[in-house]
């Protein structure tokens, strides 16, 4: 498939498509052990397929400025878990503009999914509000796609649909 888009096997293993090459840089929070080591995880497997990253531990100020260049391991959870809190903010166009830098840092917009997710966020009905998620999860999953500008690894690029 990186073949057939042009992403081209260089001597050094890792691949290229004309003069840029599938390399990036992926930030973590530095006293996070678990996000370094999927961190780790995530540079050792994708460069088997031939892409090169690097690793790197920032604090959030340092991250801010870089999380239109760089990608940055994100990870959350509130207690009770909610998935709500999980993904509203990654997803939601209101999104980094309403919250922090590391809301929705790819900057995804899509009016149909700000839908979806306002129906889960206020359905009182626990079967509606399991159906809401299950379909934005199944609209993330079909749209998904390397961005180009690599702000961000989630299953949603900086592009509407």
């Amino acid at each position: 498939m990186l073949e057939d888009a042009g992403w081209i096997r260089g001597k050094d293993g890792i691949r290229a498509k004309g003069a840029e090459r599938a390399a990036f840089t992926l930030m973590y929070r530095p006293t996070d052990l678990v996000r370094r080591d999927l961190s780790a995880a995530f540079a050792s497997e994708v460069l088997k397929p031939g892409v090169d990253v690097t690793i790197q531990g920032v604090d959030f100020a340092e991250a801010e400025p870089r999380v239109a260049t760089d990608s940055i391991l994100l990870g959350g959870g509130d207690t009770p878990y909610d998935v709500d809190s999980q993904i509203y903010k990654m997803l939601h166009s209101s999104y980094p503009e309403a919250g922090s830098f590391y809301d929705n840092p790819s900057k995804y917009a899509d009016p149909k999914m700000d839908a979806v997710l306002k129906r889960g966020r206020t359905s009182l009905d626990g079967p509606e509000r399991v159906a809401a998620y299950h379909e934005a999860q199944a609209s993330t999953w079909s749209r998904r796609r390397w961005s180009s500008s690599r702000s961000s690894i989630t299953c949603t690029s900086r592009r509407s649909p």
